[in-house]
């Protein structure tokens, strides 16, 4: 379960097998059940629902996306980005134009996750062994692993690198913000996550506001840049990674003057200087040039629009 996951059980209950990942943002509600007790890998993307439905082992909800209460995914089944699967025809027949099948390239994405954060977990339990509890609080060190080996300390403003272990937020790893400790604390919501634990470096500039549940990450060996001024809204999230089909390495890039809306999520893009982003927004590997306006609920993923999230 990743950063800013909220699961909400009533009913029946939630039950969530192994192998199963839940990524930033998502939320789980209802009566649920994702993956099984032994089962093979099942991923739920960032910002997605899944709402009183049952996810089989093998498959996947991507970014953006919301399963209704009463539906079934099924064993080797991805749910688009972006969409509502509100009947168990529209889960179950790719000619509707929801859902595909899980490829070769999405399994493997889905075990690189699980190794890398097995030994994150591993990281973070060490952390704690040599230092306690304050080595897993506020601004701090990333855990050392295979993949991002030396343990680093955020830099903030001027003032160099520190931990500050009483700050409310998260902020790890190798970090730079152009931002003071004092700036930080006037310009950032609470439960916001800025973590270069598995892409080894992100570098921001100033903050114009950052609003609660904030995240950003990235993927093994791709990190963040980002330039002066940029507001991200409630539940956004910037995250670096990799195309999966052909494991090329990208990063996010953000100009300046840009802002993220609500629930948006940038993920492996380019930014440019001045962009709005309305809010539920996916760009996925994606250009969005200076100036440019995005209308809430857009779907951009390699260069082409897709359309609106359904929901």
């Amino acid at each position: 379960m990743q950063d800013n996951v909220q699961i909400v059980s009533s009913g029946d209950g939630v039950i969530i097998g192994d192998n199963v990942i839940i990524g930033h943002g998502a939320s789980v509600l209802g009566s649920a059940k994702i993956g099984k007790a032994g089962g093979l890998p099942t991923f739920v993307g960032f910002n997605s629902i899944i709402d009183g439905a049952i996810l089989e082992e093998d498959s996947m909800v991507l970014h953006l996306a919301k399963v209704a209460p009463g539906i079934t995914i099924r064993s080797g089944i991805a749910v688009n980005s972006g969409a509502f699967i509100q009947t168990q025809a529209e889960a179950d027949d790719p000619s509707l134009g929801k859902v595909t099948s899980v490829t070769s390239a999405q399994r493997t994405f889905m075990a690189d996750v699980l190794n890398v954060n097995v030994q994150l977990a591993e990281g973070y339990d060490q952390l704690y062994f040599q230092g306690g509890i304050l080595a897993l609080l506020g601004i701090n060190l990333n855990p050392a692993t295979d993949f991002n080996p030396v343990e680093t300390l955020p830099t903030l403003g001027s003032s160099g690198s520190e931990a500050v272990t009483s700050f409310r937020n998260r902020i790890i790893g190798n970090v730079t913000l152009a931002n003071s400790l004092a700036q930080l604390n006037l310009v950032m919501g609470n439960r916001d996550s800025i973590r270069a634990d598995e892409g080894p470096l992100f570098v921001f500039g100033t903050f114009r506001q950052i609003a609660d549940s904030f995240t950003a990450h990235a993927l093994e060996g791709t990190g963040i840049v980002a330039g002066d001024n940029n507001q991200f809204g409630f539940h956004s999230i910037i995250h670096g990674g990799e195309d999966t089909s052909t494991g090329s390495r990208l990063g996010t890039t953000l100009g300046s003057n840009i802002t993220v809306g609500d629930f948006s999520v940038v993920f492996r893009s380019t930014i440019q200087d001045g962009v709005t982003l309305g809010s539920y927004c996916f760009i996925d590997n994606t250009l969005i040039t200076a100036g440019t306006v995005i209308p809430d609920r857009a779907i951009y993923i390699d260069n082409v629009f897709l359309g609106f999230v359904q929901w």
